[in-house]
């Protein structure tokens, strides 16, 4: 279980987080999440980004888009 903590950015719409240590978990070994970062790109949008990490090294990333729709 990666802990991710939140690292300072000068844009205000988007927050970004760092693996600064965790449980359960070889980083040198292990498949985790080591990186994510949430982009508030509207009042109605919001996109997250994700990077993988095996062996150590970085080996992907995933991508998500969230969109609010219907009444608020």
């Amino acid at each position: 279980h990666p802990i991710l903590t939140a690292t300072a950015t000068d844009d205000a719409s988007k927050l970004v987080f760092h693996r600064t240590g965790g449980f359960d978990l070889d980083p040198e070994k292990d498949e985790h999440i080591s990186e994510v970062v949430l982009r508030f790109t509207g009042d109605d949008d919001l996109e997250i980004h994700w990077v993988r990490t095996a062996q150590g090294v970085p080996v992907g990333t995933h991508d998500f888009r969230l969109r609010r729709v219907g009444p608020r």
